[in-house]
């Protein structure tokens, strides 16, 4: 993700993987009559009123709702926060010390100093931990995708789908004198897909690394049994996980916006970076991570108008 999509997606709130995988499934699904279990081939027809057709229009409401929530989201962004940050900013601090002021509380302030990380995040469902203060984990599954071929008719190709939303843990950490809050911590953006595991330790928990160069950011765990065959092949519902991260270590030099709340920094409202490496000054701080510029604003009213155009045709659709 560029540093631009990143800015387009804190600035309005929106988990655009999770976007894509509900658009992905769901017109796989209702579009194209298939289903994970491949039940159905495309262009097999449903009866009015069946199973199918109530699963068809449980799936459009649910696409319209959300288009009509991003809709609303990003113009509640544009004419509400976006001015509220802007005006927070103008009354920043600058502080590049580790002793907390009282006096800057409830104020923003622009803090440049060391990153440190208390605690790394933790998965506790797959039980590992990741030298990290924020990670997601995707989970991904190999499924069966029918395609139709004008000469050989319908074919078949195995293919790697994610299930799921990603699953999201933080850890804990300081930048200077301050505490960063669980809702800052989850506004730090995450860069770089994991790949530095202790084998020895995915090994005990029963999974193994694999590396896949088809892909951008292949760095994957598997199941210890699948890893054993799938250097040949893979099987249909195999199953993959990846881990995308934070990336800010210990003793990194950082600048971080915030609210001070004592001595705890707290997300401030309508940023478009929290965290950001490096020692900034005041004036590129603000550039870099404070409100959205212009030119962001001018798109995101151009996506307001998308989204406003696909709730009024997901309305027309369904019905």
């Amino acid at each position: 993700m560029t540093k631009f999509e990143a800015k387009i997606c804190v600035f309005l709130k929106v988990d655009f993987a999770f976007v894509g995988v509900v658009l992905h499934d769901t017109m796989k699904k209702t579009i194209l009559g298939l289903s994970q279990e491949k039940r159905f081939m495309a262009g097999k027809s449903y009866r009015r009123g069946g199973k199918g057709h109530g699963k068809k229009n449980i799936r459009w409401n649910f696409i319209y709702m959300y288009w009509n929530f991003l809709m609303i989201a990003s113009i509640k962004m544009i004419f509400v926060d976006d001015p509220k940050a802007k005006k927070l900013l103008s009354e920043a601090v600058y502080v590049t010390t580790d002793t907390v002021d009282p006096a800057n509380d409830g104020k923003a302030v622009i803090v440049s100093a060391p990153f440190k990380l208390v605690e790394p995040a933790y998965d506790d469902e797959m039980g590992l931990t990741l030298d990290s203060i924020r990670i997601s984990r995707k989970k991904e599954r190999t499924e069966y995708e029918r395609k139709q071929n004008d000469e050989d008719g319908w074919k078949e190709k195995l293919v790697w789908n994610q299930e799921g939303a990603s699953e999201e843990y933080i850890g804990e950490g300081m930048v200077g004198g301050y505490t960063l809050s669980e809702d800052f911590i989850h506004m730090i953006r995450m860069t770089g897909t994991w790949k530095d595991y202790d084998e020895q330790v995915l090994k005990e928990l029963g999974y193994a690394f694999v590396s896949d160069p088809s892909y951008s950011q292949g760095y994957f765990i598997e199941p210890l049994d699948q890893t054993e065959r799938s250097y040949q092949y893979y099987l249909e519902n195999d199953i993959r996980y990846s881990y995308s991260y934070a990336d800010f270590k210990d003793g990194d030099k950082v600048t971080a916006i915030g609210i001070q709340d004592g001595q705890t920094l707290k997300k401030a409202p309508g940023m478009t970076e929290y965290l950001m490496k490096g020692d900034m000054d005041m004036e590129t701080a603000i550039k870099e991570g404070g409100a959205a510029g212009i030119g962001l604003q001018i798109f995101s009213i151009a996506i307001s108008l998308l989204f406003m155009l696909g709730g009024v045709l997901m309305f027309v659709i369904k019905r």
